[in-house]
């Protein structure tokens, strides 16, 4: 969307020219800093409307580089405080109004055409009436209310307008209530109890879009850090920020019952928010919390079982998210996917049995044994997301494995 990148260049433009500003006076510092300020306007300028040819009666109409000139050298520092407040998409209608307000009355001594330019490019930066910070935050909240009375549909047609925004300006579903919002409506789809609505919420696709809404929202997330939650003994650093039953469910859509749309989504949601909450704690910490989540979800995804072609098309339906979910952690974590040695197994089928037809697996003893291993490495991945190593989920499933073990042993002897 043009009005994404102008607002883009518009903040970068008043950035530039702040640090001008701090520059000593005829400072060869200054000059470069005001050399790369211009330019940065004239990517504005290309980005914003033509100049329209307007003249005042006895003079000739001036030309886009005498107007940037004198905009650039405007001694009303408030002009561009105005402009910086719209150069964010999550700017209130209320800053869109006093913009439009206040900035024709102080370029109005810069001259017919500096003004009349100035005025096209805050209209062209600022968001309109119909998709602005308030409409997408109160899509969230009607679909949220729509989704509890049942009404998936209409909930769908909420979610999809949210969608449509975000992906063009990821902030507006990055601040504290919308991000909050669209987790409780996630849990809430995820947490259905009965078999029943569990179908109903898979068919209508609301989990789909919630993920690639969440996925896009959290690269341009707001972490606020709890300093008290820092210091607590209960709680790591790097914690901070993400949610653990969020992680959870992320995690589950990447090793158990996710589409591989929904797979990729988990992993770019909880790869940007992984680096959001460690950069806003320690820098150091960022490869390790990327670490502590992907690793756990490779471990379930490279094992045997999943990375094997067989008859049965649930089989290959978890085949191709798994692939998915490696691609997307490949994207996101590349340094992190090649450590160890987990990659190369993954590596290794896709060039061979994927690509070159070679080494189907066929023996049943051989994919029962790797069914067992599937499901102890899933369930560990799921303790290491919840925290909990008490979960009775994972204790019947123990003791399933053990079960098995113990058949295979008695039918040997």
């Amino acid at each position: 969307c043009q009005r994404a990148h102008l607002q883009h260049a518009v903040s970068t433009y008043v950035k530039a020219r702040s640090a001008t500003e701090r520059c000593t006076q005829g400072s060869e510092e200054r000059m470069t800093a005001d050399a790369a300020a211009i330019q940065k306007l004239e990517l504005v300028a290309s980005l914003s409307a033509p100049l329209a040819q307007i003249s005042t009666p006895g003079s000739s109409p001036e030309d886009l580089p005498t107007v940037l000139d004198k905009f650039h050298t405007a001694r009303d520092k408030h002009i561009f405080r105005l402009l910086a407040s719209i150069s964010l998409p999550n700017h209130s209608p209320q800053a869109r109004v006093r913009v439009f307000e206040e900035l024709p009355k102080r370029t109005n001594r810069l001259g017919v055409s500096t003004a009349s330019w100035t005025k096209c490019l805050a209209r062209r930066t600022a968001m309109g009436n119909y998709v602005n910070v308030e409409i997408i935050t109160h899509c969230i909240l009607l679909a949220q209310e729509a989704f509890r009375d049942g009404d998936f549909q209409v909930a769908m047609v909420f979610l999809n307008c949210v969608k449509m925004a975000v992906a063009i300006f990821p902030i507006l579903g990055g601040n504290k209530e919308c991000f909050g919002t669209l987790v409780e409506l996630f849990s809430e789809c995820r947490g259905s109890r009965t078999a029943e609505l569990k179908k109903e919420i898979e068919k209508s696709g609301i989990v789909t879009i919630l993920s690639g809404i969440l996925a896009a929202a959290a690269s341009a997330r707001s972490v606020r850090i709890n300093k008290a939650a820092i210091s607590s003994k209960t709680s790591s650093g790097c914690d901070v920020g993400l949610d653990p039953d969020l992680q959870s469910e992320l995690v589950r859509l990447c090793t158990k019952d996710g589409t591989p749309e929904q797979a990729r989504h988990a992993i770019f949601t909880l790869a940007a928010l992984a680096k959001k909450d460690a950069v806003k704690t320690t820098p150091d910490c960022v490869d390790e919390k990327e670490k502590a989540i992907f690793t756990q979800v490779l471990k379930a995804l490279t094992s045997p079982s999943r990375l094997s072609i067989t008859t049965d098309s649930k089989g290959n339906s978890k085949l191709l998210c798994a692939l998915t979910t490696l691609t997307a952690i490949v994207e996101c974590a590349p340094s992190i996917f090649c450590s160890g040695t987990r990659h190369e197994k993954a590596i290794r089928f896709t060039l061979e049995t994927v690509l070159l037809g070679r080494g189907h697996a066929t023996d049943e003893a051989v994919e029962c044994g790797s069914d067992i291993e599937t499901l102890g490495e899933e369930d560990e991945c799921d303790r290491s997301a919840s925290g909990n190593d008490s979960d009775p989920r994972v204790s019947s499933s123990r003791r399933r494995s053990s079960m098995k073990g113990l058949g295979k042993s008695g039918n040997s002897m």
